[in-house]
């Protein structure tokens, strides 16, 4: 059984691929508090500049890298 949820909460995500790390980013936009998520890599193949262009949004981003369990070439957002 599925249940709806109120509100949404901060944590840490993966994204899987290039469409769920950009609607990763979007829903960790709306969130109060700080969201990380790891495998943002995929954005860099489909989408120039995309910290660029959500910084100039008003979004707070630090960038660095994945803890070991992810993916090597793996980065992470925090999104504050």
């Amino acid at each position: 059984c599925v249940r709806p949820i109120e509100t949404l909460q901060p944590g840490e995500v993966h994204a899987p691929d290039i469409r769920g790390a950009m609607g990763l980013v979007v829903a960790a936009l709306r969130i109060p508090g700080v969201t990380r998520i790891i495998g943002l890599h995929h954005l860099r193949r489909g989408y120039e500049r995309y910290d660029e262009n959500l910084r100039a949004l008003g979004a707070k981003l630090r960038t660095g890298s994945a803890p070991p369990i992810a993916m090597a070439s793996s980065f992470a957002f925090v999104i504050a």
